[in-house]
């Protein structure tokens, strides 16, 4: 399946970067595994809702992060606005919204989708709901992602479970897509423990945001140390 992302800053892993990887040859001293990491969504704006007169629209954001962790290999967090005109920037407070929180390895992919909200048929699902109901179809995938779950994968295994990571993110995309009828893959990136410490720092890098057509965002991917206090 072939899924168009307004931003996509993925970039693929060599070959002997994928055999260093499974070697445990990261060439840094890693990040502190009893912090989790955490991504933070800021300063977000509906430059055109596509409700005609500019009346209030429902707005939802859904987000997916996959990783081959302990716990849970994949994240997905919904969240819906009401009210929301062209150009209006969502009622968010200063410290964002919180997508994520846990403990990645190896990688860890972000997805990032605006839809039409409202309800289909008088219900309303969360992107959580929506693959729960398709978890028979997504084994092989969660499979793949989880063999980095072992103690030391292949270097095979990393890059499958990238590309099984990115297949997820596409899979959530087609599944807003149908029950909205409306979505758009606003941003996706797969951030690599050895090559990029897992995104750590802001998005832009230059503090900006990024704004592609209607859509303007940033976020940021830290360390939370207040998660340890």
């Amino acid at each position: 399946m072939t899924t168009e992302w307004l931003i996509d800053e993925t970039s693929s892993l060599f070959e002997d970067e994928a055999r260093q990887v499974a070697a445990g040859d990261f060439g840094f001293q890693q990040l502190d595994p009893t912090l989790p990491i955490a991504v933070t969504l800021h300063d977000v704006t509906i430059h055109n809702t596509h409700v005609l007169f500019n009346r209030p629209a429902e707005i939802r954001l859904d987000a997916l992060f996959v990783s081959p962790t302990t716990d849970s290999i994949y994240q997905p967090a919904t969240f819906p606005f009401s009210g929301v005109r062209d150009g209006q920037q969502l009622p968010i407070d200063t410290n964002g919204i919180g997508l994520y929180l846990g403990t990645p390895r190896y990688l860890l992919d972000v997805s990032l989708i605006a839809s039409q909200g409202g309800t289909k048929d008088g219900e309303n699902k969360t992107l959580g709901d929506l693959l729960a109901d398709n978890a028979d179809n997504l084994g092989d995938l969660l499979g793949n992602v989880t063999q980095l779950a072992v103690a030391a994968p292949q270097a095979a295994a990393i890059t499958g479970a990238a590309a099984a990571a990115a297949k997820l993110s596409a899979t959530a995309l087609r599944l807003l897509d149908e029950w909205t009828g409306k979505s758009i893959g606003l941003y996706r990136v797969t951030w690599w423990e050895h090559r990029n410490r897992f995104g750590l720092g802001s998005h832009p890098e230059d503090g900006g945001r990024f704004r592609h057509g209607d859509f303007e965002f940033r976020y940021e991917v830290f360390q939370d140390t207040a998660a340890d206090s």
